[in-house]
């Protein structure tokens, strides 16, 4: 319960200081919930495991994700696994911090900071998967060496990219969406190039994609997968098979409101906003792909970074078009889904939950 409690102040925290909200201080909840954990079912051990027990003839360098490697190999050298921890969490916040501080709407950035803390797949995941973790933070970092346009930064944005790709492979995807932010703010003149169509297009095509889902699966994807010459992708494969029937009708409503109110949305984000727009839409398909799929689930990972740097801006939209009512309507409905994706592992003890989370000076 440790999780939700410091949650609840950063809640109250940001509802009560927005005049003089400072995310630095925000942050600081969430660095105390990553830096200090443990106690923390799951991969969260493993880590543990093979940094205490470093050895180079690893799954990590089998895969070739070689940056981790090395930093693993660097910190064993000179500190604990718990302190490594606290600094490699002290560096995710400021890679989330920079990104959220660079993208979001200033007025409602502290929206951005609760969602990081309590939808699962950010703060949750990234404390059991701390590569994938790690590797979706570079590639945030990397948006804002790009977005500042200068040499220098672009050569460090390639250097981050890099790193990530080599922490964990399947970050290519937040790669390609780096350096295509590249291409777009360099090369794209108008601010109207997406046309954009009714919005409840695209929650249609939410329902029919879910309808549809395990057809697509079966028909398409499955075989694709099944063209690689690997144990892995056919695990993959198997699972998205197994799986596809197992989103509930919550999830596929929270989806169908969301993507309409993203493709909204389109009409008023400026320029830059309008590509990760763009890949929040996309991330919103992906999640009724993935939903349910086990470690595939984790490819969202890859798409939901965009959310932070979208959502304030919906928040003001909403308020801006259809007043305060409206705005307090969709932060409830933004929170009670983040809540409904991690009530459940903050408060149960059961299995690899977090209800039995303490800080490691409690032990």
């Amino acid at each position: 319960m440790i999780i939700l409690y410091v949650g609840i102040i950063l809640i109250l925290y940001s509802l009560l200081s927005r005049g003089k909200y400072n995310l630095s201080i925000a942050f600081l909840f969430v660095f105390l919930i990553m830096g200090f954990q443990s106690n923390v079912v799951g991969d969260y051990y493993s880590y543990m495991e093979e940094y205490t027990n470093f050895s180079f003839e690893n799954h990590v360098s089998r895969k070739g994700e070689y940056f981790w490697l090395y930093v693993t190999y660097f910190f064993q050298k000179h500190v604990s696994f718990h302190v490594f921890i606290i600094l490699l969490s002290l560096f995710e916040c400021y890679c989330v911090k920079k990104y959220i501080e660079r993208f979001s709407n200033e007025k409602y950035s502290y929206v951005s900071v609760i969602l990081f803390f309590f939808t699962f797949n950010y703060m949750l995941m990234q404390m059991k998967a701390l590569r994938q973790g790690l590797a979706v933070d570079l590639c945030m970092l990397s948006f804002v060496m790009i977005d500042k346009c200068k040499k220098k930064t672009i050569f460090f944005a390639a250097l981050l990219s890099l790193a990530a790709y080599y922490t964990h492979k399947s970050s290519l995807v937040s790669i390609s969406f780096v350096w295509g932010y590249w291409i777009y703010i360099r090369y794209s003149k108008s601010n109207s190039w997406f046309k954009v169509t009714n919005p409840i297009y695209f929650a249609i095509a939410i329902l029919l994609l879910y309808f549809f889902k395990k057809t697509f699966l079966d028909t398409y994807l499955v075989p694709i997968m099944g063209m690689f010459d690997d144990d892995h992708y056919m695990n993959y494969a198997r699972d998205f098979s197994e799986y596809a029937g197992q989103m509930g009708f919550l999830p596929i409503l929270y989806n169908a409101i969301i993507v309409s109110i993203m493709a909204w949305y389109l009409r008023f984000a400026k320029k830059r906003e309008r590509y990760f727009v763009i890949i929040a839409i996309v991330g919103v398909f992906v999640d009724v792909l993935v939903f349910a799929t086990g470690s595939i689930q984790r490819l969202l990972l890859y798409f939901l970074f965009a959310n932070l740097a979208v959502i304030p801006g919906m928040t003001y939209a909403v308020e801006k078009k259809y007043g305060s009512v409206s705005k307090w309507l969709f932060l409830a409905l933004l929170l009670g889904y983040a809540l409904k994706t991690s009530l459940p592992s903050i408060t149960s003890t059961i299995g690899d939950k977090f209800g039995n989370y303490q800080f490691i000076f409690m032990q």
